[in-house]
């Protein structure tokens, strides 16, 4: 083997690849490989290109050109490649790179001892477009909504590994953070853009303001004095707590004689006391607390502003009160005073009183600010006293009000003055402080009043009173023959006092009740009776009701006894007092504790019933006493069983419920006798105790039930399951145009349990968007969302699919080229293909012309002559940027 040797087109190779150069010529790594053998002498090899750049995963061909001493190529040279870092390329053995991991590593051609190196660096794959879903966001302010941005290659297969930059083109509407999270800031629109090398694609977001949560007003509370004004302002917030704008306000009053609010929030403060203002926005409220003050009191004056008075007598005073503004104040409240209430009191009114001799101030006083009166009193003595009527007269228990004129020696009526009242016989009448006179006992007595020393009198004669009614109680009353019981009457006069007089008692019928002189009435027989009370012609009664001795106990004879079904036994009652006595023609009244075992009649004939084989307590009962008896009835034999549904069928894995009816050989239902169930095919279906029936697997099986010795029969057939759910995966992707995704779905039954074999349809409700065939492989058509819906008898799922736009990787302009005359026009259609030139719908394109002096080209593709000449028309794609020609000659 010739000795390696690197020429001066080999300069470039380090001096530490020599050994690995010298192990690609002997071959002894697994990166090399050999394409033939043979070749004859080798002076150099040459490899195209001698650097090159390629994306992670892509391929690249080299070419090596052995060639001789004379510099002719060497033919059947065999060529040995070998990559310096298989980690990061391998080479085929035709020379062809393909790239593993980024990075940079050599690639050698070697023959007969000869090498030629090319430099490989492994780069990333470009991102050819950039898709952002979802392309639109409706929000409200504080909504974060997410952003996902996928990177593809010119192939548009995904690239998962590429940073997206993300920008909002207005971060008062919305902004957007490193992953995409957008978050609604304010009103209006904006767009987010996300960009990964260079490429970009962008959603658009509208925010508008969010549903009016809660109102409030400011300032409040407000304090305010009557006759200002103030301005309120109203602040609504979404349930985010932001700001919403730009929504009417409805301003209210609570008391607009406090308080008004004009349509804008303006306050006027009409007078004092408090009111509520309230905010309503988009029916939301808010409310401010008003209190009015008044304007403050700058006087008060005394009307008259002076008094001259004699003991005993009184005067009216008004207090006129004044704010600063000189205006009248009608509403404040006035406290009323006197300097020395030894002389004059004055009350709450402004009333002042004379109660001694000397000098006063009477003030009034009305938010701090005080009026005063000086008062001057002078005493007149008392002359006479003079009561009326004289004479007079009342009744015992009743009153009389007697009146005192005080006067002075002009005869002239003194008020104001004490006066004292007495009596010459309380044991006759009575008099109060204030002259009423009671009348006592009958007789004649002397009622004296006194003021100042001076008297006056009248005579007063008590005559008794009448009698005005009697009542007896208690009424009405009831006892038992023999017993006894006390009653009471109370006697009133005419004036409704009780008194004490004589009575005397009777009883309407003797024969059934009596009656003592002190009221105590005794049974003598039942039925009813009134007893009267009279006095001095007066009566009252009392209604009472003679009752028969109580039953205190019931016996039934037979005690017990045991009868047939439809047989019957007479029972009978007997009814005794509390001594033992029988007691004849009370009622009786005859109930059984279970009708379905035993009925009774209203004579006591029990009846057996149902279909035997239990007992029931027939009862009597008189007057609340009760006796029993225990009557056994006998048991019949079951006669037939019935088993319903039949025929019947349930799917497997589930239930159906079969019902035994059991009759006793009269033809009687009868719900208390024991059913065994059986299953003649447990390996088709299972019964349980309860009757029931469980599917196993296909199949018409008998189920039968047994009770005593009669069996009755159903006949089941289980069925398949049905369908019950319909899930279908995956549950949500993504394709682009012409692309094809499949989903699967997966049948189940009410238990959750996977049925196989079932029949889909499939289906997509937007066919411009998605088709789908009927295996469940989906074709992506226009951009946009489609949903993918699989049916099985009856019962559907759904998928979400959404369709993005495929890369455009070329742009076809038809015609190709067209000649038209001078002001002749000719129509160009553009359409937009991907790497594997498949149409794109949906795209939009700018037309221009390389020369509006020869031909020009509307927005739709139509090209009109100007000058003859020849134009190239180009359509740009708008959103990639990629174009097409056409070649146009204008004659």
């Amino acid at each position: 083997m010739h000795s390696l040797r690197v020429d001066s087109r080999s300069s470039v190779v380090a001096r530490r690849t020599v050994t690995w150069l010298v192990a690609a010529v002997v071959g002894c790594s697994g990166a090399t490989v050999t394409d033939s053998v043979g070749g004859g002498d080798i002076a150099s090899i040459e490899v195209t290109p001698p650097s090159s750049s390629l994306a992670l995963g892509a391929q690249l061909p080299l070419q090596a050109v052995a060639k001789g001493p004379d510099g002719k190529i060497v033919s059947d040279a065999s060529i040995i490649w070998s990559v310096k870092d298989p980690t990061i390329a391998s080479v085929s053995n035709l020379g062809v790179v393909t790239g593993l991991a980024l990075g940079t590593t050599q690639v050698a051609a070697s023959a007969n001892g000869k090498s030629g190196i090319a430099a490989i660096t492994v780069q990333k794959t470009p991102v050819a477009a950039v898709v952002v879903r979802p392309n639109h966001i409706d929000a409200t302010p504080g909504v974060h909504a997410p952003l996902t941005a996928i990177a593809y290659d010119a192939a548009n297969n995904i690239l998962s590994d590429r940073a997206v930059v993300w920008t909002s083109s207005n971060d008062g509407v919305a902004t957007v953070n490193a992953s995409g999270m957008v978050t609604a800031v304010g009103p209006g629109n904006a767009t987010i853009t996300g960009t990964a090398e260079g490429k970009s694609d962008a959603a658009t977001i509208t925010v508008t303001q969010g549903a009016v949560a809660t109102v409030s007003v400011s300032p409040g509370p407000l304090t305010i004095t009557a006759g200002q004004t103030s301005q309120l302002t109203a602040t609504a917030r979404d349930a985010n707590n932001n700001l919403v704008t730009g929504r009417p306000v409805t301003w209210t009053s609570d008391n607009a004689a406090v308080a008004t609010v004009s349509s804008t929030g303006l306050l006027t403060a009409v007078a004092s006391g408090t009111a509520t203002v309230t905010a309503t926005v988009d029916g939301k409220t808010g409310t401010a607390a008003i209190t009015v003050s008044n304007v403050p009191v700058a006087s008060v004056t005394l009307q008259p502003p002076g008094a001259n008075m004699a003991k005993g007598s009184s005067v009216q005073f008004s207090a006129v009160v004044k704010d600063v503004n000189g205006t009248v104040v009608t509403n404040c409240v006035v406290t009323w005073a006197s300097s020395n209430t030894s002389v004059v009191v004055v009350d709450q009114f402004g009333v002042a009183s004379a109660v001694g001799a000397g000098t006063a101030t009477v003030s009034a006083t009305c938010d701090g600010v005080t009026g005063t009166a000086p008062v001057s009193v002078s005493i007149i003595t008392v002359a006479s006293v003079t009561v009326t009527p004289s004479p007079a007269a009342v009744l015992t228990g009743a009153t009389v009000t007697l009146t005192a004129t005080v006067k002075d020696a002009n005869g002239n009526v003194l008020t104001g003055r004490v006066v004292a009242w007495s009596t010459s016989n309380p044991g006759v009448a009575t008099v109060s402080s204030t002259g009423v006179v009671m009348g006592v006992a009958a007789g004649t007595v002397t009622i004296t009043a006194t003021s100042e020393g001076k008297s006056g009198t009248s005579t007063v004669n008590v005559t008794t009173a009448p009698v005005g009614s009697v009542t007896v109680t208690p009424s009405p009353t009831t006892i038992i023959i023999g017993q006894s019981t006390a009653l009471t009457a109370t006697v009133k006069d005419v004036n409704g006092n009780t008194v004490s007089r004589t009575v005397s008692w009777s009883s309407s019928k003797p024969a059934k009740a009596t009656v003592t002189s002190s009221g105590v009435v005794t049974a003598v027989d039942t039925g009813a009776v009134t007893i009267t009370a009279t006095a001095e012609g007066v009566s009252g009664t009392a209604s009472v009701t003679i009752l028969p001795v109580p039953v205190a106990s019931v016996t039934v004879t037979p005690s017990s006894a045991t009868i047939g079904v439809g047989k019957t036994v007479t029972l009978s009652a007997v009814t005794k007092d509390a001594n033992g006595n029988v007691l004849t023609g009370r009622t009786i009244t005859w109930s059984t504790s279970d009708a379905t075992v035993a009925t009774v009649s209203s004579t006591g004939v029990v009846t057996g019933a149902g279909s035997g084989g239990k007992s029931a307590t027939i009862t009597a009962t008189s007057e609340g006493k009760s006796g029993t008896s225990t009557i056994t009835v006998t048991l019949v034999p079951v006669g037939s069983v019935t088993v319903t549904p039949s025929p019947a069928s349930v799917p497997i894995g589930q239930t159906v419920q079969l019902t035994a009816t059991v009759k006793d050989a009269n033809g009687l239902i009868v719900t208390d006798r024991a059913v065994t169930w059986t299953s003649a095919s447990p390996a088709i279906a299972t019964v349980s105790p309860t009757g029931l029936v469980t599917g196993v697997t296909l199949g018409t099986l008998t189920i039968s039930a047994k009770a005593e010795t009669k069996t009755g029969t159903a006949s089941v057939t289980v069925t398949p399951a049905p369908v019950a759910s319909v899930i279908v995966q995956p549950p949500d992707d993504t394709i682009l145009q012409n692309q094809t995704t499949t989903f699967t779905a997966v049948t189940k039954d009410a238990k959750g349990n996977v049925l196989t074999g079932r029949t889909i349809t499939w289906s997509s409700n937007n066919t411009s968007v998605a088709t789908i065939n009927s295996t469940g492989t989906a074709t992506g058509g226009a951009a946009g969302v489609a949903t993918i819906t699989a049916t099985s008898e009856g019962k559907s799922g759904t998928a979400t699919l959404h369709v993005n736009l495929a890369p455009v990787a070329s742009v076809v302009v038809t015609p190709v080229t067209a000649t038209i005359n001078k002001g002749q026009t000719v129509q160009l259609s553009a359409q937009a293909r991907d790497a594997a030139t498949h149409a794109l719908a949906g795209r939009t394109f700018t037309w221009t012309s390389s020369n509006n002096n020869i031909a020009t080209v509307d927005s739709s593709g139509l090209v009109t002559g100007v000058n003859a000449g020849s134009v190239t028309i180009t359509a740009t794609e708008t959103v990639s940027g990629k174009q097409g020609i056409s070649a146009i000659t204008v004659k």
